[in-house]
């Protein structure tokens, strides 16, 4: 198992781990989902370290559309601003076109970067694919459809790694995928 797949691996049973854990104490199965943003930058970090030729000779120039989108994605989580903002400024601070417009510039940065991914890996179908995978990302915007968002990513994650399961930034994709499938699991537990 190569570096890529056993840090996949770990982070997945980790996160299992401990929502076992939560239920043999507790009694109900409960993941960390609004960590998930933080693992995600913490991954991506760590892949980019592993892949800092391709990277910074832009053969996979892809990656940096996708970490400024995932990085968008962390600029959104409730968590982060909570840390740093106080309870009345964070009030304040949810009712403003912030989160909004972070939401929106995270959607299109993804967007690009899945249809540069899509390109720069020479994947088949590489507009038909990217422009599917796009509408269902855009119809997850609502809250009343909002889970479409969290399906897009999967159904690329598995689209690329079909194709290129030896590219090693295809498991950043996967990890991302994972990620999403579990907080939609946690989000459809808890409505």
């Amino acid at each position: 198992m190569n570096r890529e797949k056993r840090t996949i691996f770990l982070v997945v049973l980790t996160l299992l781990a401990y929502g076992f854990s939560i239920f043999k104490d507790q009694g109900s199965f409960i993941l960390p989902f609004p960590i998930f943003d933080f693992i995600l930058i913490i991954i991506s970090f760590q892949f980019a370290f592993w892949n800092w030729r391709d990277i910074l000779t832009f053969r996979k120039w892809y990656f940096y559309f996708y970490f400024l989108a995932i990085l968008l994605k962390l600029l959104t989580n409730q968590i982060l601003w909570s840390v740093i903002l106080d309870d009345k400024d964070l009030a304040i601070f949810t009712e403003t076109l912030v989160l909004d417009t972070l939401r929106l510039a995270y959607l299109i940065l993804l967007v690009i970067s899945i249809f540069s991914w899509s390109f720069v890996e020479k994947l088949k179908f590489k507009f038909l694919v990217p422009i599917f995978i796009s509408l269902i990302h855009f119809a997850g915007f609502t809250e009343q459809t909002y889970w479409f968002s969290y399906i897009s990513i999967p159904l690329f994650a598995t689209y690329v790694i079909y194709q290129k399961p030896k590219n090693s930034l295809s498991y950043l994709i996967l990890l991302h995928g994972i990620l999403d499938l579990l907080s939609l699991f946690m989000l459809t537990m808890v409505h």
